[in-house]
């Protein structure tokens, strides 16, 4: 059963690419202090309520006041903030990044001068991705993309934060031994006997 179904069983091409997070959250206490600076800030939050009651309600659907909401409004306000902040961090680097040789030296290197850690995926397929929380949709497919010539992706804005990567690694597709896939092969074929032995009663 295994041999006759190889392909069920291949771990298809892989990627590794070295990878450099910012995270919006790094810039809370930044944006936190503008909101602070700003001296219209209630009348901004006001015009937020009115403008957007439907989106203010307590866990039983009920409109809440002004009063309820605004810590909410607030919180998203210095998320935005935040968020803005992370972005030019991350497009400032990108641009300084981009004016070096197109290598994942370049990135490393850099990173190291501003004292920014970079890290590495796990192999991951372009099916699957990377196991990265709330990493972009085209994250896989930029990696992919890349190749030890042409290391360096571009930036990858993301719900919590933005990343820049470089290729690292490439594994060919493999076809692991039986015994690796055991479990898996002995599962598969027990379900199929059962399908057929389905069938067979169903007729």
């Amino acid at each position: 059963y295994h041999t006759n179904n190889l392909a069920t069983y291949r771990i298809p091409e892989r990627v590794q690419v070295h990878y450099l997070y910012f995270a919006y959250t790094n810039h809370n206490a930044e944006a936190d202090q503008k909101l602070k600076a700003e001296t219209n800030l209630v009348a901004v939050m006001e015009q937020i309520y009115k403008t957007n009651q439907f989106r203010f309600r307590d866990t039983n659907g009920t409109a809440k006041t002004f009063d309820q909401a605004k810590d909410q409004i607030r919180t998203e306000l210095r998320d935005q903030a935040a968020a803005s902040l992370g972005q030019k961090q991350a497009v400032d680097f990108a641009n300084e990044l981009f004016r070096l040789p197109n290598q994942a030296a370049s990135l490393l290197s850099l990173a190291a001068k501003k004292g920014l850690p970079v890290k590495v995926t796990e192999p991951f397929t372009e099916v699957d991705g990377p196991k990265l929380t709330n990493a972009p949709a085209n994250f896989a497919q930029t990696a992919f993309a890349l190749s030890s010539e042409e290391a360096l992706g571009q930036m990858l804005a993301g719900i919590d934060g933005a990343y820049l990567i470089a290729f690292k690694d490439k594994l060919k597709p493999v076809d692991p031994p039986f015994e690796k896939v055991k479990a898996k092969v002995t599962e598969d074929y027990r379900r199929s006997q059962a399908s057929e032995l389905t069938l067979q009663e169903g007729n």
